[in-house]
């Protein structure tokens, strides 16, 4: 797997898309997406896939979506929960801006009602990077292992280890819920012309 090493500070955002929901807070869609395919069990653990998990995987995924409320638009750009998802047009903008660490996989959206089909990616990330600081950020383990699931109320990044890494796009090994992404990335999905996700700064990012 091909690193980037920055010359220069380089920045990183928390890559966030937000719920389909009504004013009230009411769900718009639900995705049927397992957390397990295949025999694929853990898909944010970090580490790259065997071969033979990677021929267990169906080709393509294919997931139904039920929708309510009178919602008949596109899914979420970006589904970060049991198998992670992504639209395939954002699979492009990352593949398009040098991204090697991320594995993607074909998966099919299904309009349970109307039977409409959407192209998304089920993807890996490969690369866990312990780059908060933990001296300068808000943080609380309720085991003391600062692996995957660390609450922060105020995350400090170090952008020096973040760009150490050599990765555009990686998940905090402290808490894996933070999907980051290189400045260069969040210009790529701009200029593709994707405008339903949210570049999060670390500072104002919380995670119980």
């Amino acid at each position: 797997m091909r690193k980037l090493f920055f010359q220069y500070m380089s920045h990183y955002y928390i890559l966030k898309c937000p719920l389909l929901v009504t004013e009230d807070g009411e769900a718009l869609i639900e995705i049927h997406n397992e957390a397990v395919v295949g025999s694929v069990w853990d898909w944010r653990d970090g580490k790259a896939l065997e071969q033979e998990e990677r021929q267990s995987i169906p080709n393509p995924i294919s997931i139904d979506v039920d929708y309510y409320r009178g919602y008949q638009g596109q899914p979420v750009e970006l589904f970060d929960v049991g198998t992670p998802l992504m639209s395939k047009r954002l699979a492009d903008a990352f593949v398009e801006a040098g991204v090697h660490n991320v594995e993607f996989f074909p998966a099919v959206l299904k309009n349970k009602v109307t039977g409409e089909t959407y192209d998304y990616c089920a993807f890996k990330v490969v690369g866990l990077v312990a780059a908060a600081d933990l001296e300068k950020s808000k943080w609380e383990s309720y085991d003391n292992k600062l692996v995957a699931d660390t609450s922060f109320e105020h995350l400090v990044l170090d952008e020096v280890k973040a760009a150490g890494s050599g990765f555009l796009v990686f998940r905090l090994a402290e808490n894996i819920n933070a999907l980051m992404v290189h400045e260069k990335i969040c210009d790529a999905i701009l200029t593709k012309g994707i405008n339903t996700l949210k570049f999060v700064e670390p500072k104002d990012w919380v995670q119980a």
